[in-house]
Order: structure tokens, then C-alpha cells, then sequence
């Protein structure tokens, strides 16, 4: 039983030599890969092109010698079972797992990471990119109506247009009165953790003109800490938050909405309680259940019992609430 844990590409190559009948493997084996990629199914051109090279990717994916495929967007999975039918009974939705964290007041966190404890805090963990939005997510809290003591936390490496821009202008003035707090330094787990805790609000802009594709552990990490996120509304970000109940959702390409999308989720953010379709996408994303799912198949294999508790995305879903269409 061969897994491949990071298996973009290695699955269509080895579609490609099994289709041209190029590839040999033992039959008694059996192929087991995590894919992470999925263009196809979020995509940003309509041309000939694009379609024939999507076409061809699908293609190669489906005669791929691989008995389960993971992955961890369902966007993507759906897409591929709907796409190629010979998928569907190959493709299996898997957790991207987040680990538990001891809860803590957000003033504790913002102690141990020695910033100020008091004001209102939105921010975002992890490298600053443009990728993430990080400065569409600068510009709509510089332009947003904030109260005094209403905070940007940027936690995390950053990329140099982020640097640039926090160095000059408005934002350059927001650094120096203390409105944007930066940690721009590489960040651990534990601080990751600390920095969302500290957050009212956990901003995952993610714009749709960005080359973003998949999930995000940083929306999975808020609603671990049941913390409110606001995000941009489409693709997976937007469709996580509004079927879970995470948080809201915006145009963020838009300054103007972005910021009063800002300005709302703040004044909310102290009433935000989880509903149970957040609590059960939580209860999926747990590592204990991702590695009961990568190893379900083995296990059957094995002729060993599935481990108790072990969440399907189907209860997940059983919980879901309506997703608007999005724009």
C-alpha cells in the first residue's frame, strides 16, 4: 500500500504513462495520494487554452492508477466527481488538520505576545502577502470609521510590497501611533495560535484576482478559537464562512464595502457564538480525525475496525446553513 502524501502532479504524470501504456506497478499494490491543486475548478480564464489544459488535467486524474484520492477542498472534490464521473468513487474529502488549543482570554494573548492588551483588534496570522490580500486588508482598515484604540495585528513574515506599503503614507502613520501593530518576523505555531486569540476579528481577505486556490487553516484556526472572520465571498473562504457560520463575508475588491464590512464585524464580534455547523466543521478538521480518514482505507485492508468517532464531511454538511450565490 504506497501512499504519496503530496501527490499534485505525480497523479496526472502517472495517468499519462498508464493511459500510453508506460506505466508498470505490481497489481498487488495499491495507490493512495493527497492532492491539493485544483484550478479547475476556480477558474479565472475562459479561454480555449485554459479549458483543453484543464480538460487534459481532469483527464489524466481520472486515469490515474491511484484507487483514493484526498483532498481537502470541496469545491475541488465535487468538481472532480462531477467532471469525471470515474472520480466519484475515488475521491474522498479529508480534514486539514488543525490542532486543539487551550483556550485563553484575549487579553492573555495579547500579554504574552507583548502588545497591548486593551482596544479592538482585526488581523491576520501567518505571511503577509499580497496572495492573502494583505493589502486590500491595509487599505479598508486605514479607510474604515475605527475607534480609538481599534487595532490591525499583522503576525508574520512579509512579503515586500506588504513591507513597502506598511513604510509609507497613511499606513507608515497608522504603524507609528500604534493603529497597526506588526510582528514581522517568522512566527511559531504557538504564536500563530496567540495571535488569533488575541484578534476580535481574523481577517482572511483572499481576493478572487489573486492566484489563491483551496482551503484556508487560518479559517479553520479561528473557528477552532471561535473567532469571527471576515472574508473575501468567493471561492473557498466565502463558501466556508457563510455555510458554517464562521463570520461574514464581503466584495473585498471593493474599498468602500471592505471597510464597513470591517466596521461590522468589529461592533459584532462581542456577541458571536459558533452555531453547531461551526462546532462540527471544527470537530472535522481535527488531526486525529484527518489521520482516521488517510488511513480508512488501509485499515479495510488490514480487515482492522474504523476508529470510533471518526467524522464523514456528510455530518458536517447535516449542519450546514444556505450559501448565497456568490458574485
Amino acid at each position: 500500500h504506497l501512499y504519496v502524501p503530496y501527490a499534485d502532479g505525480t497523479i496526472q504524470i502517472a495517468g499519462i504513462r498508464r493511459r500510453t501504456l508506460r506505466f508498470s506497478f505490481p497489481a498487488s499494490v495499491e495507490l493512495e495520494g493527497l492532492m491539493m491543486r485544483g484550478e479547475f475548478a476556480y477558474p479565472k480564464s475562459s479561454s480555449l487554452a485554459t479549458r483543453v489544459r484543464h480538460a487534459l488535467w481532469l483527464a489524466a486524474t481520472d486515469w490515474a492508477p491511484f484507487r483514493t484520492i484526498h483532498h481537502m477542498d470541496p469545491i475541488i472534490a465535487e468538481a472532480l466527481a462531477r467532471r469525471r464521473p470515474g472520480l466519484a468513487g475515488r475521491v474522498r474529502l479529508i480534514a486539514d488538520p488543525v490542532e486543539a488549543f487551550t483556550p485563553t482570554t484575549r487579553e492573555a494573548a495579547r500579554a504574552t505576545l507583548g502588545i497591548p492588551v486593551t482596544g479592538r483588534y482585526i488581523g491576520c496570522v501567518g505571511f503577509q502577502d499580497t496572495r492573502k490580500g494583505i493589502d486590500y486588508l491595509i487599505n479598508a482598515f486605514l479607510a474604515a470609521k475605527r475607534l480609538p484604540g481599534d487595532r490591525l495585528l499583522l503576525a508574520g513574515g512579509q512579503e515586500r510590497p506588504i513591507k513597502a506599503l506598511l513604510a509609507s503614507g497613511a499606513a507608515a502613520q497608522a504603524v507609528a501611533e500604534g493603529a497597526i501593530i506588526q510582528l514581522a518576523r517568522y512566527i511559531s505555531d504557538q504564536e500563530l495560535m496567540l495571535g488569533i486569540a488575541a484578534m476580535d476579528v481574523v481577517a482572511t481577505p483572499y481576493p478572487p484576482d489573486r492566484a489563491h486556490v483551496g482551503s484556508s487553516s487560518i479559517v479553520i484556526h479561528a473557528a477552532n478559537q471561535a473567532r469571527p472572520v471576515i472574508g473575501s465571498n468567493s471561492g473557498w473562504v466565502g463558501t466556508t464562512i457563510n455555510r458554517f457560520g464562521l463570520g461574514r463575508t464581503c466584495d473585498v475588491l471593493d474599498q468602500a464595502t471592505f471597510s464597513r464590512a470591517i466596521e461590522q464585524a468589529l461592533d459584532e464580534a462581542p456577541a458571536y457564538t459558533p452555531p453547531e455547523a461551526a462546532s462540527r466543521f471544527v470537530q472535522f478538521h481535527r488531526p486525529e480525525n484527518f489521520t482516521a480518514g488517510f488511513c480508512r482505507r488501509l485499515r479495510e485492508r488490514l480487515n482492522l475496525t474504523q476508529p470510533q468517532g471518526l467524522r464523514e464531511w456528510s455530518w458536517v454538511m447535516q449542519a450546514a446553513l444556505p450559501v448565497p450565490a456568490q458574485t
